[in-house]
């Protein structure tokens, strides 16, 4: 499987963690593109889920997951180093959980925050970290 990330001039570094599975027996893996640029040249940064699969594509591109995965982003930004983990089921309900690192700036303040998604059957196709 090869992802690909739709290049509009910027430069992209994604790091990955192994993230588990959510209750299919494939491995699920987390995605960060920390220099995610919306259409309007903001930078906010993106994290992708994407879900293990006996039937994907031989090219995807991770902006268009579809169903074969989660994409989350915020306008606080992912820092240049985000970091993504998979945390295992730590709430005991058999759906691994994972995470990631945000910036949050405020005037000349930067203040990082640790985040983490709930692992769960189903998650919703899109979602924002600052809702």
């Amino acid at each position: 499987m090869l992802f690909h990330i739709r290049d509009s001039g910027r430069h992209s570094e994604l790091l990955a963690a192994h993230f588990g599975e959510h209750g299919d027996a494939l491995t699920d893996l987390v995605v960060s593109d920390p220099k995610f640029t919306t259409p309007l040249g903001a930078v906010w940064g993106r994290v992708y889920l994407v879900y293990g699969s006996r039937d994907f594509p031989p090219l995807l591109h991770i902006e268009d997951l579809g169903a074969h995965g989660v994409v989350i982003e915020g306008q606080t930004g992912l820092p240049d180093l985000a970091r993504v983990f998979g945390g295992g089921d730590l709430d005991g309900d058999g759906f691994p959980e994972f995470g990631f690192n945000v910036q949050e700036r405020t005037g000349f303040n930067v203040r990082g925050r640790l985040l983490a998604v709930r692992g769960a059957l189903a998650l919703p196709s899109a979602f924002s970290w600052e809702e």
